[in-house]
């Protein structure tokens, strides 16, 4: 053909890099055997999202306020929960800007309240020009409550979680990397009297 190879004419950052294995087996016939040949191809993703927002819900095993007012046998009596605190880390690595709010919701689906004031913003990650990760957005938020207070009340009230995640390419097309994550770790800490 005339035309040059358009997989090998791309620049190395769109280049669809593929190659080919191939296995041969024989059988107890030496006029039989199978040839496998496997494909394998590594096609660049690229995407533009404006506002898409996700959401998922996270269903308590026990409601928080049979948490809070945990019995011990161990103690021989109740143990009441004095204070708590959500201690969330998150590590975007994704070229894409993220913002994320925790919604509680009671037994019966009804909103009781938002865990964050606003919703938690992480900026998108760099990217170096040859497409790999430049740095990771780190952001850890801590959520504080004490018996009595409005967040504990609620705390008290809520039985499913609903995680919503908008993301947002601020109009620009990103290349997305085998190796983006979104991380979070949670931890809970409770103080007892």
């Amino acid at each position: 053909a005339n035309l040059p190879n358009p997989l090998s004419s791309m620049n190395s950052s769109n280049q669809i890099n593929y190659n080919l294995k191939a296995s041969i087996s024989n059988t107890s016939s030496e006029t039989e055997g199978q040839l496998k040949i496997s494909p394998i191809m590594h096609i660049p993703a690229w995407m533009t999202i404006n506002n898409n927002v996700q959401q998922d819900t996270m269903k308590l095993d026990k409601s928080l306020s049979e948490i809070f007012n945990y019995n011990d046998s161990i103690a021989n009596g109740q143990i009441k929960v004095k204070g708590v605190s959500i201690r969330l880390g998150f590590t975007n690595s994704f070229p894409i800007a993220t913002k994320v709010q925790c919604v509680m919701m009671d037994s019966n689906y009804n909103v009781v309240g938002n865990l964050f004031s606003d919703y938690v913003t992480l900026e998108a990650a760099s990217i170096n020009r040859d497409y790999t990760i430049k740095n990771v957005v780190e952001k850890n938020i801590s959520v504080d409550m004490t018996e009595g207070d409005d967040m504990y009340n609620k705390m008290l009230k809520t039985k499913y979680f609903v995680i919503q995640e908008i993301y947002n390419t601020n109009g620009q097309d990103v290349k997305l990397l085998k190796n983006n994550k979104l991380l979070v770790k949670a931890n809970i800490v409770i103080t007892a009297k």
